[in-house]
């Protein structure tokens, strides 16, 4: 006789899934797909150029679409990975694993590859101590981690090696394709690996707090970086509820603590300041393209307490709650480093998000205007506190053009103050139900295009002195349209054939473009705002640039279509057509949802009107799929 043994449904939730984990029953962990699940064709691991020979057909015409920045066929890059791990010769300086970090020799070019390209790319424009030093000394002990990173590596190695469009990548008999088919089944193999690690470390009870946030943070960039965008949120999700279960269990100890605490059950400052970038993250994109369940992060825990600010508004008097209670944010008058100023910009966005969550969550909509005295001077705080903020950094921002500044650091301190900005508005704008009111903020927008344009200059210019030292001979700007004229959105960083495709695990200037290039009607800064995000192809933890521009160029050209349609002769010209130079709020439409699949670079989107009553009938209510 055989014994049956009872078959559950798999929710894929990482590290141990859930149906296995209320039936009690040992999680097997999660397979590498096979060999034949992912043709070559199909792999699509990071954000790519448009390529000269190949353009997404447009959806509506558009001037800005005639003069599309087409950017040329990616080149290969130098191969980084050795023949083996003998022929590494590594910086005497950096860090160096020791000898109990056991690889494999297939593993070895990797982890090297991570340790000296990796980290930078994921680090985005801040250096990061978590990526740096934290990631690699958590490797010697904890498999999870080890593994994660190889996977990190093995799919960086898949972006740099990507081909040519001339190379046959689809033939199976391509040595090259075989080389880059290589490098991600090892990628996808390590992330199981990874994955079973944690299931065997948790069945044993061994693992420590900071190992599985750890790797919650691990796995998520993987699965932002291969464009699994619902895997990311579910990681995110996890490791949020495992800080908020941390978090509680180190408060209820405080008055008890001794010195017996072990290290291990100690959630590192800089873990922490990780990963709550990454919640903000994944917070942003929930409030862009609001994602219906399960993929909803919430910042505030159902059972969060909260305390009143102001005994004038209580649950019985308003009927409606209180504010979340935060810690304080006491900011300098002037801020004495970047990192501090970073910082500072992040807990002030999770306050906000967290008093929004929690606003959405209790307070009727159609009450926005009239809240209680408690919600409203909770809410005017964070006001006063972004004017105080960019007060404390205004001499940091002044100071990135000093010659002593480094490129990455001018970079950063351009790419924070397009946040903070972008923070701004937006939060402004959430007790508005006029999307013409986004019109006050058009100084705010120009300075974030500027500032990209800042950005992305400076990287072209680094770009093409390195991969083209002699201009004379270079060829990158020749493959470009060949009517491609100097016009109103010519200027520099609007052209940037030498910028390569990256990824990395922050945010920089992908989300404040992208509400610029969707909220602001201006023609010309609107199209400024979706020439950088096309002339600079990268992937900012989930926010794809390609997408974002493809998404934008819809949304602006429904709109003015919908103004052209009813006044033809209105408009200026604008390339060999007229654009309308005002839109009406009648003819505004605002993103309701979108999705999306990164990996076969579809999405579906729904648009309607602002600040519309549940229930009632949306006469802007429009959708549509793009590709790109």
């Amino acid at each position: 006789m055989y014994q049956l043994q009872r078959r559950i449904k798999c929710d894929e939730v990482r590290p141990s899934c859930t149906q296995c984990v209320r039936s009690k029953k040992a999680c097997t962990g999660y397979p590498p797909p096979p060999r034949s699940a992912r043709p070559f064709e199909e792999i699509r691991i990071a954000p790519r150029p448009v390529l000269a020979s190949t353009q997404a057909t447009p959806i509506g015409a558009s001037p800005f679409q005639r003069n599309d920045v087409v950017l040329p066929p990616r080149r290969i890059r130098q191969k980084i990975i050795p023949q083996s791990v003998a022929a590494l010769v590594p910086s005497p300086t950096a860090y160096q694993p020791t000898a109990n970090l056991q690889l494999l020799p297939m593993e070895g070019p990797y982890f090297e590859i991570f340790r000296s390209h990796t980290v930078n790319e994921l680090s985005g424009y801040f250096d990061n101590e978590f990526w740096s030093r934290r990631v690699l000394q958590e490797c010697h002990s904890q498999p999870a981690i080890k593994y994660a990173v190889i996977a990190l590596g093995a799919l960086y190695q898949t972006l740099e090696q990507t081909p040519e469009p001339g190379i046959q990548s689809t033939s199976s008999l391509n040595p090259h394709a075989r080389a880059v088919m290589g490098h991600w089944q090892i990628a996808v193999k390590r992330y199981s690996d990874a994955c079973n690690a944690l299931v065997e470390m948790n069945s044993q009870d061994k693992m420590s707090h900071t190992t599985l946030i750890m790797a919650n943070v691990l796995l998520a960039c993987f699965d932002s970086f291969i464009g699994d965008h619902r895997q990311a949120i579910k990681q995110i999700q996890n490791g949020l509820g495992l800080l908020e279960r941390l978090r509680s269990q180190q408060k209820d100890q405080e008055p008890s603590k001794c010195c017996s605490t072990s290290q291990d059950d100690t959630v590192e400052d800089v873990l922490v300041t990780m990963f709550t970038r990454l919640a903000i993250q994944a917070k942003s994109y929930d409030m862009a393209f609001h994602f219906p369940q399960p993929y909803v992060i919430r910042l505030n825990s159902p059972q969060r307490a909260t305390t009143p600010p102001d005994s004038t508004s209580t649950p019985s008097s308003s009927g409606m709650g209180s504010p979340p209670a935060l810690e304080p944010l006491n900011l300098p008058e002037e801020f004495t480093s970047l990192l501090e100023a970073r910082a500072a910009c992040d807990k002030l966005n999770e306050s906000i998000m967290r008093y929004l969550e929690e606003l959405y969550s209790t307070v009727n909509p159609e009450s926005k205007k009239t809240l209680p005295k408690a919600w409203r001077d909770y809410g005017l705080n964070f006001k006063h506190l972004n004017e105080n903020w960019s007060d404390a950094y205004d001499h940091l921002f002044q100071s990135r053009h000093d010659p002593s500044v480094p490129a990455r650091e001018q970079a950063a301190i351009a790419s924070l103050k397009m946040l903070q900005t972008n923070c701004q508005v937006l939060y402004l704008m959430m007790f508005s139900d006029k999307e013409l009111d986004f019109d006050n903020y058009l100084p705010q927008f120009q300075l974030i295009v500027d500032l990209a344009a800042e950005v992305v200059a400076n990287e072209e210019r680094r770009a093409a002195a390195q991969r083209c030292p002699d201009s004379t001979q270079c060829t990158h700007r020749d493959q470009l349209h060949s009517n491609d004229v100097a016009d109103a959105f010519s200027g520099p960083g609007y052209s940037a054939p030498h910028i390569k495709p990256r990824f990395a695990a922050d945010l920089g200037i992908v989300p404040p473009l992208f509400v610029v290039a969707t909220k602001c009607r201006d023609p010309i800064t609107r199209r400024q705002a979706i020439r950088i995000l096309q002339s600079s192809p990268r992937r900012e933890g989930m926010w794809d640039s390609a997408m974002i521009s493809r998404i934008a160029t819809w949304v602006m050209n429904l709109e003015e279509s919908a103004v052209l349609a009813a006044e033809p002769k209105s408009g200026v010209a604008c390339g060999n057509k007229r654009v309308p130079q005002v839109i009406p709020d009648e003819k505004r439409v605002m993103i309701q949802s979108v999705d999306f699949d990164l990996r076969n670079r579809v999405a579906d989107i729904q648009v309607g009107s602002r600040g519309i009553r549940p229930g009632e009938t949306d006469p802007k209510w429009s959708q549509a799929r793009v590709s790109w």
